[in-house]
């Protein structure tokens, strides 16, 4: 949680763990309670109400984790159960497929208490863990994947360089032409990662949450490099049209091409690309800066990636 950028304080940690133990419930109920799996251990983190039991719920919950192997093994009852790594071992019968309630609590008993259960993790692959090993990376490869992913938001390949995407609009409207003239080499970037001074780093360990990807002749053009971020460019891998909606993420992404953007030289003839973000549509477009006119006009393959 602290990677994603969340700050949780002792009392919160403290009531979280009581709730844990107890539920909210008198004595009499805990004891009465006792042998519904309803109130085990592994449904409660999911039960709660609060800050913390939804970001636990939003980091990984195993009920969301779809095994090829497991999951049939758990409907059919299937399981061994010396497998299990309590004595307390949960029910295991056959169930009905059609009852999600309780095959949802199953996922979440064998993630806890069976010998198998660390292997969603391995499975699951979602961005929590894709982030924390995009920030246990060198710098290189820090930098190779990021840009990478940014040049995919707009359907480009490659992570030699990073492409600058630009547009014109009047207010909020939607962008209908994104047009480049320009790609960066990755030569002019750097990665810069927060770090604690001497005195400091002595006393205290530092949350990596954050990195920044910022130009080295201009350091003050920079991307903050975040979850919410990193979730962002990975949710525009799989399609979802992020550069369309006016989240945070988005303006930042829009601000960081512009201050990549830079002056144009009017001495040089220019290759643009044009882009519809609706029909991935390109054209290749040369333009001569100095007598300002069009020299010629390309159709371009369709770019892949999202629509925006």
């Amino acid at each position: 949680m602290s990677r994603r950028g969340h700050h949780v304080t002792l009392r919160d940690i403290q009531s979280f763990v009581s709730y844990l133990l107890f539920a909210g419930r008198a004595c009499h109920a805990v004891i009465r309670d006792g042998g519904d799996p309803a109130w085990s251990l592994p449904q409660l983190p999911y039960k709660g109400d609060g800050a913390l039991f939804r970001l636990c719920a939003e980091a990984f919950d195993p009920a969301g984790v779809s095994h090829p192997a497991w999951d049939e093994r758990l409907v059919k009852g299937e399981i061994d159960g010396r497998e299990w790594l309590t004595e307390a071992v949960p029910e295991v019968e056959a169930l009905d497929p059609a009852n999600i309630a309780r095959f949802r609590g199953r996922k979440r008993a064998f993630f806890y208490y069976h010998e198998a259960g660390s292997q969603l993790f391995s499975i699951a692959d979602d961005d929590d863990e894709g982030f924390r090993r995009f920030m246990e990376s060198s710098d290189q490869e820090a930098m190779r994947h990021l840009i990478r992913k940014l040049n995919r938001v707009f359907g480009a390949p490659g992570d030699a360089g990073l492409r600058v995407w630009q547009c014109h609009r009047y207010g909020q409207s939607t962008r209908r032409v994104l047009y480049s003239a320009l790609e960066r080499p990755r030569r002019e970037f750097e990665i810069a990662r927060p770090r604690l001074s001497q005195r400091m780093a002595d006393a205290f360990d530092l949350v990596r949450d954050h990195l920044l990807l910022r130009l080295r002749s201009e350091p003050a053009a920079s991307l903050r490099v975040d979850f919410g971020l990193y979730r962002a460019l990975s949710l525009a891998e799989r399609g979802a049209p992020v550069m369309a909606l006016e989240t945070s993420e988005a303006r930042r992404l829009w601000q960081f091409m512009e201050a990549l953007a830079g002056p144009a030289d009017p001495d040089e003839e220019a290759q643009l690309w044009v882009l519809d973000p609706l029909t991935r549509e390109t054209m290749e477009v040369t333009v001569d800066r100095e007598r300002r006119q069009f020299i010629g006009i390309s159709p371009g393959e369709p770019l892949r990636g999202t629509r925006h």
